[in-house]
Formats: structure tokens, C-alpha cells, sequence
């Protein structure tokens, strides 16, 4: 085992003037000589995510029918069948409130009905100092006649902090702008920042990389080289040309054409670049709060690619005749995205554990039923680590606050707080 000890926070800086910071992926010179801690005695970071639907569910084709370990996985669920053992499904959750949206969405996830700070801006303010407090991204946008159904966010004064929806934007606020070529001239924004994607942020570091490589021991070398290369696929899925143009596994990103594709076009891409910023941000510790519109209330997403109807957005989808099967393909496809994350954050290494093992997912929408927008028996996810949440089970309530998971959530992770709104007593996680 090296002896050389690394301060979790160290991040790869570029040059003064490029504005790029690559945080690092946990390495073992950052823990203690059994992975419990970090090296300088303090606690492994926790982590949370928000990660919120719009538009409810078909119940039926959501909830297990048995509570207890090992439950059955309904339609909607099935594909978390591989991260199971991460996942705490939850039923009998209620919430009461006028409007099927707004008031949906402020009773499950600020747990009151006016506005208020929301669950991940409690958890950001207590998990401890990070580069970023809290990071904000979505990938279908609800309907703008609301504050409420395009953001769910919002700060203690119960100001909304709008979601990233450009993964490429979010790329770069995360790891930094790349150093634009000398002598490009160009005025033009696009052009400008087309130009600057000619070099990985990763050319930026190149010099500090170097120095902190050759105090690191083999497999923290092996770590940064997978960690690395994870940002240069990012980079490359984001900003490379859709011409085609073969790369090595050793390119750095827009070694083809400079020109960024419409990514956002292909939200079922766009889903999975999301999914891999919020890994990298996590496991670069840039945050440790994380909120994830999967899509807002009223989303007029068209779900092209599943088996919909192509003239429907997602909305459109939760009513009207044969919409229990279609809400159903939706909202199994974005269970299948959810498990995809947590098995991303799950190939983790960090100390003993994984990534995930430090972190909880809190999956929840502004209504239950979705096409009569019922408030009772609310769709509710919880997934974390083993010390966290006690997954592969299923718990049945009985007219509990939905917001109740919240606050779970945020005691579980060792936030000193009592109340979620209006939600006072916790439901079990473990």
C-alpha cells in the first residue's frame, strides 16, 4: 500500500486563464488503511439525489403486490431487477392537495403547499463543503405556465433553481471550459466555444496529471487511467461530429469536426450523457446534491423511440383511451435509465465500497394515479447503499406523508433535521 497521502478535494487544474478543474475519482492514497475513512480521519462524503418525474404512474404496473424482502417487480419496475438489492420500493404514501401539478409537486417534494426550500437544497446545505453545493439538471422540460412543473429545485427563500437541460453546457460548467487555440479570433460564440471543443479538458491538465501520477501507486495509476477515460467518452458522445469519424481509445474529444451535434434532439442519448455527468460528478466529488428533472409536470415530450404513439408527448400519454399502457412503456423505460445510473455509480470504487454505497436516490412525481391525478398512493423510490437503506424489500404505508420519505432520506445521510414541511416523522429505511 503507498504511503503517499492525497487530500480528497485535490483537483487536476489546468494552466491560469482556462478556468479547468478535473476532480478526481476516489483513489486508495485518499483513505485510511482499511478504506472506512479518508486518509486525514474524516468520513466518507454522503451523497443525494432528487430524481423527479412528472405525470404519475399506472399503479397497477407500479406497486409490488406483497410487501417485505424480495418483492415482485411490476412492469413499470422490472427493469431494476439487476440493482434490486440497491432498491426499497414504497406504497400507501399519500398527499393532499388542489391542483394535480403544482401543488403536487410542492406537497412531495418540499412536503407543504406553498413554496419552500425542497429535499435536495436540505441536503445540500448539511453534506458538507464541496465545489459545487448543488447541482441542477433535467431532460424534459414540463410545461412553462408554472414555475412549479419546470423545475424542482428550489432554494429556502422558495426560488426555483432551473435545471441544465444542454448535457454539453453541463459538461463544462462541471469540468471547466478547454483552452481555445491561440489565434482563433473568432467572435462568434458557437464558433468560439466549437473552436475550444478542439481540445479535451483533459489537455489542460496534462502537466499536473504528470506530477501527481508518479507519486501514486499501481492501481490508484489504473484508477485515474479508467477515470480519465470515462471523461474522454463523455467528452467524445458530446461533442463529436455525427460524420462518423473513427477515434482511438487514446483521442481526445472533436478530433473530428468541431461542430457540436443537436444531441438534445435524441432524448434516449441525451439520458444516458446525464447519467454519466451525474456519476462523474459524484464521484470527482464536485457536489454531493444532486437534482435530476427527468422530466417536469405537463411534459410535451414526444417519446419517439418507445412503442407510443408518435403523435403523443409524455402528457398526452397519461390520458385518455389505452393510456395505462402507454404511461406503463414510459415509465418502464425510465426505471431501465435509473438502473443504468445505479449500476454506473455502483462500478465505483471508493475505500471498501462503491459510490453507491455512500449515496440515496429519492425517485418520486407530483401525483399518483396519473390520469385522474390522484394524490394517494403516491409512486415513491428509494435506492442507497446497504449501511443506508435496506434494498430488495417493499414497504407498505398507510396514508403517511410522501414528503416522510424525504426526510428519511435526509436522516439517513446525517442531516440534523426533524421536519420536511410538513412531514415530522420519517418512514423506515432500513
Amino acid at each position: 500500500m503507498t504511503t503517499f497521502k492525497l487530500d480528497r478535494r485535490v483537483f487536476l487544474r489546468g494552466a491560469i486563464g482556462t478556468g479547468v478543474a478535473v476532480g478526481l475519482c476516489p483513489l486508495d492514497a485518499m483513505f485510511d488503511g482499511n478504506g472506512k475513512a479518508h486518509a486525514d480521519g474524516g468520513p466518507i462524503a454522503k451523497r443525494f439525489l432528487l430524481w423527479f418525474f412528472g405525470n404519475g404512474v399506472y399503479q397497477p404496473a407500479w406497486h409490488p403486490s406483497r410487501t417485505g424482502a424480495a418483492p415482485d417487480l411490476p412492469e413499470s419496475l422490472s427493469l431494476l431487477a439487476p440493482v434490486r438489492s440497491y432498491v426499497r420500493t414504497m406504497s400507501g404514501l399519500n398527499t393532499v392537495y388542489a391542483d394535480g401539478h403544482d401543488d403536487g409537486m410542492k406537497a412531495t417534494i418540499m412536503g407543504r403547499s406553498s413554496a419552500g426550500i425542497t429535499v435536495d437544497q436540505v441536503a445540500a446545505h448539511n453534506l458538507g463543503t464541496t465545489r459545487f453545493e448543488s447541482i441542477q439538471l433535467g431532460l424534459c422540460r414540463g410545461n412553462r405556465d408554472s414555475t412549479f412543473k419546470h423545475n424542482c429545485s428550489f432554494n429556502d427563500r422558495g426560488s426555483a433553481l432551473p435545471p441544465e437541460m444542454d448535457p454539453r453546457a453541463a459538461f463544462d460548467r462541471i469540468f471547466g471550459t478547454p483552452l481555445a487555440p491561440s489565434g482563433s479570433g473568432a467572435t462568434d460564440a458557437d464558433l468560439a466555444r466549437a473552436e475550444r471543443r478542439k481540445h479535451s479538458v483533459l489537455d489542460a491538465v496534462k502537466r499536473d496529471l504528470g506530477r501527481l501520477t508518479a507519486r501514486l501507486g499501481t492501481g490508484d495509476r489504473a484508477r485515474i487511467d479508467e477515470h480519465l477515460e470515462s471523461i474522454r467518452a463523455l467528452e467524445r458522445s458530446l461533442f463529436s461530429s455525427t460524420t462518423g469519424t473513427p477515434t482511438g481509445a487514446g483521442a481526445t474529444a472533436a478530433c473530428t469536426s468541431p461542430s457540436a451535434p443537436p444531441a438534445t434532439s435524441d432524448i434516449a442519448v441525451v439520458s444516458r450523457q446525464m447519467n454519466d455527468l451525474m456519476a462523474l460528478a459524484f464521484a470527482c466529488d464536485q457536489t454531493r446534491a444532486l437534482s435530476y428533472l427527468f422530466s417536469g409536470c405537463q411534459t410535451y415530450t414526444f417519446m419517439t423511440w418507445l412503442d407510443v404513439p408518435a403523435d403523443e408527448h409524455w402528457h398526452g400519454c397519461s390520458h385518455g383511451g389505452g393510456w395505462e399502457t402507454k404511461i406503463t412503456t414510459i415509465t418502464r423505460w425510465m426505471m431501465g435509465e435509473l438502473a443504468q445510473l445505479i449500476g454506473r455509480l455502483a462500478a465505483i470504487p471508493e475505500g471498501a465500497g462503491t459510490v453507491m454505497d455512500s449515496t440515496i436516490v429519492l425517485v418520486t412525481s407530483e401525483t399518483g394515479h396519473a390520469d385522474d391525478h390522484g394524490g394517494t398512493n403516491m409512486p415513491c423510490v428509494v435506492a442507497g447503499g446497504p449501511a443506508l437503506v435496506r434494498g430488495d424489500y417493499h414497504w407498505g404505508g398507510s396514508g403517511e406523508p410522501v414528503a416522510a420519505a424525504g426526510l428519511a432520506c435526509l436522516q439517513a445521510l446525517g442531516c440534523p433535521v426533524s421536519a420536511l414541511g410538513m412531514a415530522t416523522r420519517p418512514i423506515p429505511l432500513t
